[in-house]
């Protein structure tokens, strides 16, 4: 009698748990370990039959479902049971793995005889032989898979042509050929349904055998798994079984496959059997339409004949209707002459009358648009007039808002001055000078040619020291040498915006307040005369408020003219400007310069201020004098042209010897400087080489070289070392390389300077400027 896989399932956990005990018991283990290895492996079986119940539950209820659609119950509960019994041998072997996992690290823990190690040796062998029968059984398995998907192919086939031939079923002889055809076919379906039916009873029977064999290793396992010891040979055929494990669940996800396919198969023959019966019936029918037809011809036949006798008599009625229809046809045709004349005639007297309409709505159009077009024009010239008031009162407020800054400035000097060279310019300067009174050295006035020379690098040429020094009087003095008008800008202490310096707008008057400097720009693009002349621009005691408050844009912009040019733009409150008059331009010909008080009063500069300028120091002369004699010198009435000006700047010429003496003192400096924390970068560097190469006579005299490039050190370089604490460790020694340095120039009036910045009070380096002890122009 076989056994359900029911039972086999609820019986396989207690096996399996006394298998375990067996093996414990076996290998030493106590009495309580007995019992814990029998309960866990029990109930851990238990626990995976009752998910493999409940699975196999949901496939029996769909097996029963399939089995009322297709009725093809045999070949399924051969695959189901095939399926259970797969099942079946894997959660087995899992249990088994499992088990044996846990006994091999049990028996490594215990001692084990070698004689019991080898028996159980080779009972591992027989089993790994019984296995492998096994598994030529299920390979077999797989060929009958195999057989029932090529029967699967031939039904596809079947189907494929019954469909075939329904579509070509276009009169009733081909119909019923086709219907004949589809029945044999139908036959050779029932022969290979009951093949089918055939190839289940040896299914079965294969099944019954496997079952069999199943429970003879069950037993064969039982025995074999109360004598097996755990050593390293056996670790290695557990692995094996893993392997046949995971081969045998790829197998059953195959037979899956197939189960699926037999499925579909199943549900295609049925639609082939419907489709039978549907075509049978239609056969029927047929037959019982060509035996009604079969009926009515002996009727038809008779009723031909009568009509035949009646055709014969029409015809001689036709003959005498076709003479007559003959004339018919000439009168209709002139009939059709004398109508397609007056359709002619109708259809031009059509066309006129659109054409006629079409010009009147033309003509109706035209008026209404030129009606339109007279009311825009009307419009048009409303507005044109509104915008010309609207452009005059414009004109008129912006003229009145900009009067001030539209005011022309005066020129005095109308001719243009010559010099033989650089050189002359300088020495009528300085005689110049010395006619006015005023005495100044050869190195001052030498420093302030050159700084305005190089104003498109460094912007502002500062003029500082102690009151009473002849600040004010140089710059004037020289403006008015060279023609040039001056436009003095007095610095008020509460100056703190752009504003103070190019004016602004106001809003209450509607006025734009301009400053002397903006009117100055302003018509420097306007009147013709100022077109090449330079301006200089003073700014009196401009510490007296803080410099970077009111002069640092502008200050920026200044330094910008060397790359691109640069402009202001005017405030003009809600006035509409066109875009040359909101945007004032800043020419290169305006120089700028700026006197400082050094006193209670005043604000030091920022380094920002002091990179983008030079400083000249005026400071306590070496003795007290009187003015000079002042002789009577009429101002210039020429002018020096911006072109000449401009021809003797020169540019740092690259691999020079003069660029490369440069190069040399001032890397030596930078690098002291890094050490002190307060290194410079490009822009100092190139502004230093373009104030040598343009001072006068220091391409040619090695000495007036070194003097250049001492006025250098002590205007850019040297302030930006106020406040070290001279003796500190790290700021002494670089001191004194920088004394090594200065003294290298040999110039005495920076090595004073830089002397006295050392000597600062509170131990810090206070640099006050370097001050002048030459000879003086008297």
């Amino acid at each position: 009698m076989r056994k359900s896989p029911q039972f086999i399932y609820q019986s396989l956990p207690a096996v399996t748990g006394l298998i375990v005990a067996g093996i414990i018991n076996v290998t030493g283990g106590n009495a309580l370990q007995t019992f814990m290895g029998l309960t866990t492996t029990a109930m851990g079986g238990y626990a995976s039959t009752a998910l493999i119940k409940k699975d196999t539950n949901i496939l029996d209820k769909e097996n029963r479902e399939f089995k009322k659609v297709l009725g093809f119950k045999p070949e399924l509960d051969d695959l189901k049971q095939q399926r259970e019994l797969l099942m079946e041998k894997i959660n087995n072997l899992k249990i088994e793995e499992e088990d044996l996992e846990r006994r091999i690290i049990a028996i490594k823990r215990e001692n084990y005889n070698l004689e019991e190690l080898e028996k159980r040796v080779l009972k591992s062998q027989e089993l790994k032989t019984e296995i492998n029968e096994l598994t030529g059984e299920l390979n077999t398995i797989k060929q009958q898979i195999k057989e029932r998907e090529y029967q699967r192919d031939n039904l596809s086939l079947v189907s494929s042509q019954f469909l075939q031939k329904q579509a070509e079923l276009d009169d009733l002889k081909q119909h019923i050929d086709k219907l004949s055809k589809s029945k044999e076919n139908l036959e050779i379906a029932k022969v290979n349904y009951e093949a089918l039916n055939q190839k289940y009873t040896i299914l079965e029977n294969e099944q019954n055998k496997i079952l069999k064999e199943i429970e003879i290793l069950n037993n064969t396992k039982k025995v074999i798994q109360d004598k097996i010891n755990e050593n390293e040979k056996y670790e290695i055929k557990l692995n094996n079984i893993k392997e046949e494990f995971e081969q045998k669940q790829n197998e059953l996800a195959n037979l899956n496959d197939k189960l699926e396919n037999l499925n579909q198969q199943t549900a295609e023959l049925e639609i082939f059997r419907s489709s039978y019966d549907v075509l049978k019936s239609e056969y029927d029918t047929l037959e019982n339409q060509q035996e009604t037809l079969a009926l009515e011809i002996p009727r038809l036949q008779s009723e031909r004949d009568r009509i035949l006798q009646e055709i014969q008599t029409i015809e001689t009625k036709a003959q005498q209707v076709d003479i007559l229809r003959r004339e018919l046809d000439e009168l209709e045709a002139k009939f059709r002459i004398k109508r397609n004349d007056l359709g002619s005639l109708k259809r031009k007297i059509e066309y006129l009358e659109t054409e006629k309409a079409n010009l009147e709505n033309e003509i109706k159009w035209r008026e209404i648009e030129i009606q339109t077009k007279e009311g825009k024009i009307k419009e048009l010239q409303k507005e044109i007039k509104t915008l010309k008031e609207d452009l005059e009162e414009i004109k008129n407020s912006v003229d009145y808002a900009f009067q001030a800054l539209k005011i022309p400035v005066e020129v005095k000097a109308k001719q243009m001055r010559y010099f033989a060279n650089e050189s002359d310019f300088l020495n009528q300067f300085k005689d110049y000078l010395k006619a006015k009174g005023l005495t100044f050295s050869d190195r001052v006035i030498n420093a302030f040619h050159t700084s305005l020379k190089v104003q498109d690098i460094s912007a502002l040429v500062i003029l500082a020291g102690i009151s009473g020094t002849g600040k004010s009087e140089l710059p004037q003095a020289y403006g008015e040498f060279i023609g040039a008008p001056l436009v003095m800008l007095p610095v008020q202490p509460r100056w703190d915006s752009p504003q103070d310096l190019q004016g602004f707008f106001n809003y209450i008057e509607k006025k734009y307040k301009p400053t002397e400097l903006m009117r100055y720009l302003y018509q420097h693009q306007k009147q013709d005369d100022l077109k090449n002349r330079m301006v200089l621009v003073l700014l009196d005691e401009m510490n007296l408020a803080r410099v970077e408050y009111y002069f640092s844009d502008f200050l920026s912009k200044l330094e910008s003219r060397r790359n691109k040019p640069t402009f202001l733009e005017i405030e003009a409150g809600s006035l509409k400007l066109l875009d040359e008059d909101k945007r004032v331009k800043i020419p290169d010909q305006f120089l700028f310069v700026g006197t400082m008080n050094e006193d209670e009063t005043t604000q030091s500069l920022s380094d920002k201020v002091l990179d983008r300028a030079n400083v000249l120091t005026f400071g306590k002369p070496p003795e007290l004098r009187l003015r000079g004699v002042k002789q009577t010198v009429e101002t210039p009435k020429e002018y020096l042209s911006w072109e000449t000006f401009n021809n003797w700047c020169q540019q740092p010429q690259e691999g020079s010897s003069v660029l490369e003496s440069v190069r040399e003192y001032v890397n030596r400096v930078n690098n002291i400087m890094e050490a002190l924390g307060r290194p410079f970068a490009h822009r100092v560097y190139q502004a230093i080489a373009k104030y040598v190469v343009n001072y006068p006579n220091a391409l040619q005299n090695d000495n007036i070289r070194k003097k250049a490039i001492a006025d250098q050190f002590g205007q850019k370089l040297l302030p930006k070392l106020r406040g070290l604490m001279v003796e500190d460790s790290n700021v002494k020694p670089q001191l004194d390389e920088l004394k090594k340095i200065i003294d290298e120039l040999g110039d005495e009036s920076l090595k004073q300077a830089f002397e006295v910045a050392r000597n600062g009070q509170y131990g810090q380096f206070q640099w006050k400027g370097m001050v002048y002890q030459e000879t003086t122009n008297d």
